[in-house]
């Protein structure tokens, strides 16, 4: 006999509290993860797969209290709400999600952690210039501007730049950005010129996407390269590759 639902989540928690440093438990809520420091994150579904990437967008640079943050490719919220907590009352986090499907999702997880106030939900695409776009909407990780994943909806959004954006928000810092943005790493890059030169913000850029045949992360790297920025790629055993910059790297 099959074991139940219930019993293979209950099996599967143990298994990864034993493997990982974070500690997984269910609550009358959903899922809690608690982190080291005891920071905890409670989501709808357990984040017994997203805990390493968590830590690996953190390799060289770690958000800390205060910080400005930009999520951008924020899913169903877990590394928002994640950052919106270690940045606390003072600081802030933009978190980008242009389909509607996952920002039903993003807000449900937020919801869960009352604490959080600080985590503001952006429904634009990031790209290198101001306009529409069509994007294919999944409700998923593949969500994106360059491919079609089986069963997306195509609609059109508004697209910004991040030099564009911090000129809105009146931003005068920003730390961190994460992206993971389906293959628009390119883009989104050449938007961001003036908020390279002004902040100098730290990155760490998921680059194994695949656009035109050419993985992004080459992109990335000539970029960083071009602007005399201090870049690192890591290309790890699963087949993630990040792109990490910033006055973080060694």
């Amino acid at each position: 006999m099959l074991p139940s639902k219930g019993l293979k989540e209950s099996l599967k928690q143990v298994y990864f509290n034993a493997i990982r440093k974070e500690k997984f438990k269910r609550t009358s809520k959903g899922y809690s993860t608690i982190f080291s420091g005891e920071l905890e994150v409670v989501t709808k579904l357990p984040m017994y797969y997203v805990v390493k990437d968590i830590n690996r967008y953190e390799t060289f640079y770690t958000v800390k209290k205060d910080d400005i943050v930009i999520d951008a490719g924020a899913n169903h919220a877990y590394l928002s709400i994640y950052y919106g907590k270690k940045v606390g009352a003072s600081g802030k986090v933009f978190a980008f999600e242009p389909d509607a499907i996952n920002i039903v999702e993003m807000e449900a997880n937020i919801a869960l952690n009352s604490s959080v106030k600080n985590i503001q939900i952006q429904e634009e695409l990031i790209w290198n210039e101001n306009t529409k776009l069509e994007f294919f909407e999944a409700g998923s990780v593949s969500s994106s501007i360059h491919y079609k994943p089986e069963n997306a909806t195509a609609i059109l959004k508004d697209a910004i730049t991040i030099d564009f954006f911090q000129k809105r928000e009146q931003l005068d810092r920003l730390d961190f950005i994460k992206m993971d943005i389906e293959g628009a790493e390119i883009e989104a890059m050449d938007g961001l010129v003036e908020v390279l030169e002004k902040f100098k913000p730290n990155f760490a850029i998921a680059s194994y996407h695949w656009v035109n045949e050419e993985q992004t992360y080459k992109k990335v790297e000539a970029f960083f390269k071009a602007k005399k920025y201090p870049y690192k790629t890591v290309f790890y055993k699963d087949g993630e590759v990040i792109t990490f910059a910033g006055n973080s790297i060694a």
